[in-house]
Order: structure tokens, then C-alpha cells, then sequence
């Protein structure tokens, strides 16, 4: 039971083929915490660490991967770079095999021991499920004073789609004028979809995607979600060379406009990342795409959950019929400069609700909200 580089932890083709033969046999299992995956995903001149919880070598019994991630934690630009954290993000927000009891307690000992050490500011978890063995583990530790919580954007609804039986019944959720408004929006825009699974799909894929990022609300106003990178596309080639590949673009005579960028493993779909061109928002291209999505998902090897993932939004709210409560957190150690980092973020933070509750309380927060996404 150690943290091991990744290389050292696949020094051997038994000890690979174990953390297969763990993978396969979980049904919760993610893709992403396969070896070669968690390999693409590690930065270059970086080293990922594997937390291996095993019986009788080469087998193992829990599995974690952990991959350096710089964190910012103070979100303001003048000092943000100055009380960003060196850290580590734990892949899928998962230890595989571990449900809860002394297997997952185990990897938070070594977890904890690892930014203790000074080796790591913090860990960091992109969604925890609120109430999650996971989510109780930390509030745990931070009760004992072993590390401290900040959890960046609080809890958050989380929203799913559990597929009925037969899956085609889910539009039955939906009213007939509901279903005519859609109708109308498909005609409205001339378009075509492109379905993306294969290694081959990838380059076009992630050009356009690229395109379309830049032009999003999110591009302009938090930076690239999608880049066309030799990093991104041997990642993305991988998840297709796998099977889990499943993404979509919409297509118009001027261009693409949308994209859903998602991820199938086994009964379960992740819509892990989607944009559209913000200028054309009246039209909206990113409901038709995902309509056309839902479609195909439910013709073919129709999944059993659809995972929005994290946050809240308009088209989650629409389209979801199940939620939950999640939301991201940072793990600290408890030593001076990440503490420091805390204290900054959360005087910054006071001072922000403070100033939303006063655009609430005049009426002006929503439309200055639709005038940061480009929308007004």
C-alpha cells in the first residue's frame, strides 16, 4: 500500500494487467482511470501517482490515480498567481474498488500523509456527490484537523437523466408545446450533425470544437475549454480506441456552431464538455444539438444514467429528471501558505456575495449576468 509514480507502478506486465483486471471487473468502473488514459492525461515533464491498496502481488484490491494540477485558488487575476497551489487531482474523483469503510481510509491516510509532507499544497476533487462516501471521508478529516476544506463554488444542484424502460418513452416527460417549440427550433436553423466515435473522427473533431470554444461565452470570458492539441488528441483518440468516445458537432452551410464533447463507459454517459457560438444563442444550436444527441443515445446502445456533471444550468434544469447535490473542493494542508491562500479567497468571496446581493436587491443581477455570457 503505497503511492507510487506511474512508471514504477507499471514496471512489470503483471502489475498492468492487474489494475486491467481490477478495472474490468468493477461496474463502477471509469475509463479514465485506465493506465494508458491517466498516462495522456498527465502533463508533460509531470508525474502522476498511483495509490495501489492489493492481497498477494501483482493483484490489487483499490486503485487511485493522482495527477499534478496547479490550482488556483484565489480568484482574483492581480494575486492569483501568488497563492496558486501545487497539487494533486484525483482522476474521476474515484478510488477504484474502494466504496467506503478502511479501503477508502487507507488512500486518505496516504492522500493526507502526501501534503503533509510538503511534497503538495492540496488535493483537489473536480465533483464530489454531497454525502458520498468520499464527501464524508473529507469532512471527517477536517473535523479531526487533518487538512481543510474550501470548497470554490459551494454545493451545486446536479443534474441527471435516468433513461425509462423503454428509453424512447423520456420524451414523454416533456409537454406537446414543449415538444412543438423544439420542432420549430430544428427548422429554423439549417444544420446537419456529425457523430464522433472513431480515432480517425478526433482531428476534425477537436478543430472544430476549438472553433467553436473560441466563440462560446466560455471562451471569451474564462479561456479555451477545448483545445486542438497533440495532447488533446491522443487522449481523445484514446477514449475512442476504447469505446467511449461519444461526441457530437452541429454543422451549418457557414460553419459549425456546437459541440458535445461525451464520454460512455458501460451503462453510463458523462456530458463532459459542450459550447456553442454565442452569436448565434436566439437560434439555439446547443438545445438542437443535444436534442439530436439525446435521439441517437436512445436509438443505440441507449446508456441507463446521462451524468451532466458539474453545476447548474437552464438546459440541465430542462432536460434532467433527477438531481443531487455536488460541487468541486480543494483539500489543504494545514501549514501557513495554503491556509493564507484560504483566508485571501474567502475574504474576496465575503466581498463578492456582498456585491451580488446588491445587484439582486436592485434587479440588475440577471441582466448583467446575460451581458458577461454575451447574451444581451
Amino acid at each position: 500500500m503505497s503511492l507510487q509514480p506511474l512508471a514504477q507502478c507499471l514496471d512489470r506486465p503483471e502489475a498492468r494487467a492487474a489494475w486491467l483486471r481490477l478495472l474490468d471487473s468493477r461496474p463502477d468502473s471509469r475509463i479514465e482511470c485506465h493506465p494508458d488514459l491517466v498516462a495522456a492525461a498527465t502533463p508533460p515533464g509531470a508525474t502522476a501517482l498511483i495509490y495501489r491498496d492489493g492481497g498477494a502481488a501483482p493483484e490489487v484490491n483499490a486503485l487511485a490515480a493522482l495527477i499534478p494540477k496547479r490550482v488556483r485558488v484565489v480568484r482574483a487575476t492581480v494575486v492569483d498567481h501568488l497563492f496558486s497551489l501545487s497539487g494533486y487531482r484525483l482522476v474521476a474523483d474515484h478510488v477504484l474498488g474502494a466504496e467506503g469503510g478502511e479501503a477508502l481510509t487507507r488512500f486518505l491516510d496516504e492522500a493526507i500523509e502526501l501534503i503533509d509532507s510538503g511534497r503538495a499544497d492540496c488535493l483537489y476533487f473536480d465533483d464530489l456527490e454531497v454525502g458520498s462516501e468520499l464527501w464524508r471521508a473529507l469532512e471527517a478529516a477536517e473535523r479531526d484537523q487533518r487538512l481543510a476544506r474550501y470548497l470554490p463554488s459551494g454545493s451545486q444542484p446536479h443534474w441527471w437523466i435516468d433513461f425509462p424502460d423503454p428509453p424512447a418513452d423520456y420524451w414523454k416527460k416533456f409537454s406537446g408545446k414543449t415538444r412543438n417549440t423544439m420542432r420549430r427550433k430544428l427548422k429554423n436553423l439549417e444544420h446537419t450533425v456529425a457523430k464522433v466515435t472513431r480515432p480517425d473522427d478526433v482531428p476534425e473533431f477537436l478543430r472544430k470544437a476549438s472553433h467553436i470554444s473560441r466563440r462560446s461565452w466560455q471562451g471569451r470570458r474564462l479561456g479555451l475549454r477545448v483545445a486542438d492539441s497533440a495532447e488533446e488528441r491522443r487522449y481523445h483518440q484514446l477514449l475512442a480506441e476504447h469505446g467511449c468516445l461519444r461526441s457530437y458537432v452541429l454543422d451549418t452551410p457557414t460553419g459549425p456552431v456546437a459541440f458535445l464533447r461525451g464520454i460512455q463507459t458501460g451503462d453510463s454517459y458523462l456530458y463532459d464538455e459542450v459550447g456553442f457560438d454565442s452569436e448565434l444563442a436566439k437560434l439555439s444550436p446547443g438545445a438542437i444539438l443535444f436534442h439530436h444527441a439525446i435521439d441517437d443515445l436512445i436509438a443505440r446502445d441507449c446508456p441507463r444514467r446521462l451524468d451532466f456533471g458539474v453545476g447548474d444550468a437552464q438546459h440541465k434544469q430542462q432536460f434532467g429528471n433527477r438531481q443531487t447535490e455536488s460541487g468541486p473542493i480543494v483539500a489543504v494542508a494545514r501549514r501557513l501558505r495554503p491556509r493564507t491562500a484560504l483566508l485571501v479567497e474567502e475574504l474576496r468571496r465575503g466581498a463578492e456575495q456582498q456585491a451580488r446581493a446588491l445587484l439582486r436587491r436592485t434587479g440588475l443581477y440577471e441582466r448583467m449576468r446575460r451581458l458577461y455570457r454575451g447574451r444581451a
